[in-house]
């Protein structure tokens, strides 16, 4: 049986703020690169009334079998919701989340995002995807 490696999404990010009420206030410019989402903590610039666009973007290699996806996510700040290729997927509520993401995902350009809330308790830690061999 060939096994594919899990992927860690944790590294290489970009960031945005916007403020959602009135949504007429962006921050929205060139992004602030995020090394690592282990050390990612809101702008202390920006209040909770906003909150931030984090954004990663990858592709998958091509397999000549049948797989599925999960995407998990150990931890992150609360109240944060998960985006595949714009697709809203789940909020973040203190337990990690475990998604399938088969449907959602491609071979080709995708982005994995998170609208975190600013001053929301909590940090990320584990962000991984994990191709699971179909039965």
């Amino acid at each position: 049986m060939t096994t594919y490696p899990t992927l860690s999404l944790i590294l290489d990010w970009t960031c945005d703020y916007f403020e959602p009420e009135p949504p007429t206030l962006y921050e929205f410019q060139d992004g602030v690169s995020v090394a690592s989402l282990h050390n990612w903590q809101p702008d202390k610039r920006f209040d909770h009334r906003w909150v931030a666009w984090l954004q990663k973007w990858f592709t998958l290699e091509i397999t000549d079998v049948c797989v599925n996806y999960l995407l998990n996510i150990d931890t992150a700040p609360f109240g944060t919701e998960v985006y595949l290729n714009g697709a809203r997927l789940a909020v973040y509520n203190g337990k990690p989340l475990s998604l399938d993401v088969t449907d959602v995902i491609t071979w080709e350009s995708n982005t994995l995002a998170f609208r975190a809330p600013c001053g929301a308790e909590g940090m990320f830690t584990r962000v991984t995807l994990v191709p699971i061999p179909c039965n």
